[in-house]
């Protein structure tokens, strides 16, 4: 080999040299980066809160147009005597919510969600309304509890996966409005109106909080007996409150109200109903029905069945003096009868236990 190809040789190798050492400095510089401790990830709860706080800040300023102003107006609706709700979302023009589970996971998420074209937003809580959040807060408190209402009836009587998926219980454009949960919609309300689809009445439900004014009448009829007229009524009850529907107006009444009117309750279904009342139970239900019906609404009793009510004790005291003493004879008076608390009767007789028998009896 001649020195010129000796000296091309040198040249290439001491290139291949140079390379090798930047490759292993660079290299092993990663190397041992890589060696270092691993750095978790932000834990998955904290970055869906952090992002949904920074949406909630966002949004304002990507809908200035629409923040606080978006409304969520519902539509009640009777259907086989039963009631139920619809919703419409929107802010000038107003489009039905066909999934209100959807709705709720929107503003849980915060998603952008369009309707038609005239309306689409990031669904943050800001978008609505304050009466429109409360609503929000309703549904979402709705919802879990229907899945699972549902979820348990299916499990409880064993239906196959063929009868039940879990699409099945999934809320679409309406919920069932019964019990506590329409005295929960009702409170909402209160003081206000919503939309009414219901044969025979207005188109508004307006809400009153105060006491329905109802008549209640007993009659005697021909034999003997006596019917007890009601007024058509609807009671709702539920977690210790209620409310009662009369035609168009929603009256909540409250706690003290429903605690008043008692197992009473049962006899308001919405209709214009008459009950009768056999004379040997003329004593029972004026000592216990007519009591709890008195204290919520206005009531005509017949003359004949007003001697039935049941008479107050009375205690009595005679006071008397006889050769410079003062003797006190006590009497338990109910209604004719008297028993004199200070009597004994044979042997063995007390005076106060046989007055208390004679009462009890």
């Amino acid at each position: 080999m001649c020195k010129h190809c000796v000296a091309a040789a040198l040249a290439f190798y001491n290139e291949e040299m140079r390379i090798d050492n930047q490759n292993h400095e660079v290299y092993g510089a990663e190397s041992q980066r890589k060696a270092a401790p691993y750095i978790l990830p932000t834990n998955d709860l904290l970055t869906q809160v952090m992002y949904a706080n920074a949406m909630q800040e966002k949004a304002r300023y990507f809908q200035p147009e629409i923040t606080g102003k978006v409304e969520l107006i519902p539509n009640i609706m009777k259907k086989n005597r039963e009631w139920y709700a619809e919703f419409r979302v929107g802010v000038t023009h107003k489009y039905i919510v066909k999934s209100i589970e959807d709705l709720i996971r929107a503003v849980e998420t915060h998603a952008w969600v369009e309707y038609e074209k005239k309306l689409a937003f990031y669904h943050e809580r800001n978008a609505f309304t304050e009466k429109s959040r409360e609503i929000l807060d309703f549904l979402a408190e709705y919802v879990p509890e229907n899945r699972n209402a549902m979820k348990n009836f299916y499990e409880h009587y064993r239906y196959s996966s063929y009868y039940y998926s879990s699409s099945d219980s999934q809320i679409k454009r309406e919920i069932f409005l019964a019990g506590s949960w329409m005295v929960k919609f009702s409170r909402i309300f209160a003081g206000d109106s919503c939309e009414l689809d219901a044969s025979s009445l207005k188109d508004r439900m307006i809400f009153l909080e105060e006491r329905p004014k109802l008549k209640i009448t007993v009659e005697e009829t021909e034999a003997g007996g006596y019917r007890m007229k009601v007024p058509a009524a609807e009671v709702f009850s539920g977690a210790g409150d209620c409310c009662v529907r009369v035609g168009s107006i929603m009256y909540l009444c409250g706690p003290e109200f429903l605690e008043d009117l008692g197992a009473s309750v049962r006899l308001f279904n919405g209709s214009r109903n008459e009950y009768r009342i056999h004379p040997k139970d003329g004593e029972v239900f004026c000592s216990s029905v007519l009591p709890s019906l008195e204290k919520c609404f206005s009531c005509t009793v017949t003359e004949k069945l007003e001697n039935c009510r049941p008479k107050p004790l009375q205690i009595e005291f005679y006071l008397d003096r006889t050769s410079g003493r003062v003797t006190a004879k006590t009497m338990f008076c109910y209604g004719a009868s008297c028993y004199n608390m200070g009597h004994r009767k044979g042997k063995g007789g007390g005076g106060k236990d046989s007055a208390v028998s004679a009462l009890a009896g």
